[in-house]
């Protein structure tokens, strides 16, 4: 879970940017990296569209250039990177803020660019860092005296105190940078960071994180945030796809993998034939792939009531839904089956997101990634055009219900528990 929430911090978290307000960077190159002619681009991922910011070549023996850039999507949420077309990092990332004139200092070991000075949102986003990993170290501390200790007082005393910093760690230290900070980076970086703890520890419900997001979306009111985390990204532009495809290239001949790309192809036509869904209506059976292989038949499952779920380990509204869905799973599952259908991008992210969330208890089907033409059948079927998406089926598979979130699954399976027990009471 650490990994993966670094990984998110790193892929999602970024700064809010305004175009008229250019971002200066200069870059210093320590020990052996001028050695040889080559190009170096800065490149941003804006949403879902990247971007070449700028680019310059370098001669051998050069250690030092500059770059400006000014963001090409006003309010657009950035994560920054330079890649070096021969020998240097190819995804050293930073996170400029509008107005930044930056000095940067890259080695042949430099992967995160953190030797970053004129950006105080990175340097408070640094400072906070330290502050975790300060606070972790004291926990593990606390744990290994815990192992070693067989003194019932003082392991009453050790546990008091890994209580108390393992709130601060997993909730405290992060409310005061979401009530504080004045930077977006930041705000962010704890948001994720107490996603986190209610997951693992169950330190934040869901009622509380709505109302930190909601908090967050008040103190930074930038669109970008609401379509981040809660809505699909509009389709790449062309200026979109070149830049990705020149960074690829870029990947490649430095000997990382990258995956094939896929041809995209216009399915408009087969997918207009296909009629939607209402509510009301039964579905057709569906036959899906399980986690081991196996194909899973809706129609075999017994439970009076079936909520069919489409989601991806990569949407994080998805995901935020988990732990209140669990609840209600566990609560009703003598009479409800969760049938969660993936969107992944393939069956390994899938089963690790599943690890991760622990919702095995569901039933887990792979629908392909969603831009194959079985997803987007499926996804025409149900008429889902954002996830998550869910659909309540009663003991006929019709539709009685749609897009449950929060609560309003569990208020809605007590209602349809009451008025089973009095079709039973009137037999």
């Amino acid at each position: 879970m650490k990994k993966k929430i670094l990984f998110l911090l790193f892929v999602l978290i970024s700064i809010s940017i305004k175009a008229t307000e250019p971002i200066k960077i200069h870059v210093t190159l320590i020990d052996s990296l001028a050695t040889e002619d080559q190009w170096v681009y800065w490149f941003s991922l804006i949403g879902s569209e990247y971007n070449i910011e700028d680019s310059c070549c370098i001669a051998k023996g050069q250690k030092e250039f500059q770059m400006q850039g000014r963001f090409s999507d006003n309010g657009g949420f950035a994560t920054s990177w330079l890649a070096f077309s021969k020998k240097g990092p190819t995804y050293g990332k930073f996170y400029p803020s509008p107005g930044d004139d930056l000095k940067i200092k890259i080695s042949s070991e430099s992967i995160f660019l953190m030797d970053i000075e004129g950006s105080p949102a990175i340097s408070e986003y640094i400072e906070n860092l330290k502050e975790y990993f300060a606070v972790a170290k004291i926990i593990r501390s606390i744990k290994s005296k815990l192992n070693t200790t067989t003194d019932s007082t003082e392991v009453a005393c050790l546990n008091d105190s890994l209580d108390y910093y393992l709130k601060i760690y997993y909730r405290e230290m992060h409310l005061e940078v979401i009530h504080t900070t004045s930077y977006p980076l930041c705000a962010f970086d704890a948001f994720i960071n107490l996603y986190a703890g209610s997951i693992n520890a169950g330190a934040t419900t869901r009622e509380e994180l709505d109302q930190h997001y909601s908090l967050i979306k008040q103190r930074f009111p930038i669109p970008a945030i609401t379509e981040f985390f809660e809505s699909h990204h509009p389709p790449a532009t062309p200026r979109s796809v070149a830049s990705q495809d020149r960074y690829d290239q870029i990947c490649a001949g430095r000997g990382h993998y990258i995956p094939p790309k896929q041809e995209k192809q216009d399915y408009s036509k087969e997918l207009s034939k296909i009629p939607s869904y209402q509510k009301g209506n039964q579905i057709d059976n569906l036959i899906l792939t399980g986690l081991t292989g196996e194909n899973i038949d809706l129609s075999t499952i017994k439970t009076q009531y079936v909520l069919i779920d489409f989601w991806a380990g990569w949407c994080g509204p998805c995901r935020r839904e988990f732990p209140k869905l669990k609840k209600t799973h566990e609560k009703y599952k003598d009479i409800l089956t969760v049938y969660a259908i993936s969107l992944d991008n393939n069956e390994k992210e899938w089963k690790k997101a599943i690890e991760a969330d622990g919702t095995e208890a569901f039933t887990h089907v792979y629908a392909g990634v969603v831009t194959s033409l079985d997803a987007q059948k499926l996804c025409k079927r149900f008429a889902v055009e954002a996830i998550p998406a869910n659909f309540l089926l009663d003991k006929d598979r019709k539709i009685i219900a749609t897009n449950l979130r929060g609560d309003d699954l569990e208020s809605a399976m007590k209602n349809l528990e009451h008025i089973s027990t009095f079709e039973i009471d009137l037999k």
